[in-house]
């Protein structure tokens, strides 16, 4: 397990837990992202910040200090 932070562009993860009462997990389960669901990591800029994540349809970036929190797994294909 590892923070979502700590990922790598191309990794495909499984979401474990959200930080409770974060703006984040707030606004990424209002896109549809929950524990339990399943994102790859399309890119992270050249200095770090932000990522881009995708999930279902979804595509967003978010800087690396709003997913520092958020537990995931590495999913092997």
């Amino acid at each position: 397990m590892i923070s979502l932070d700590q990922a790598k562009p191309g990794m495909r993860l499984k979401v474990i837990q959200f930080p409770i009462g974060s703006e984040v997990s707030r606004r990424l389960m209002e896109f549809g992202l929950f524990e339990g669901d399943f994102l790859r990591i399309l890119s992270v800029a050249p200095m770090g910040d932000p990522i881009e994540l995708e999930f279902d349809s979804n595509r967003i970036s978010l800087r690396k200090s709003e997913v520092k929190g958020i537990l995931v797994d590495i999913v092997h294909e």
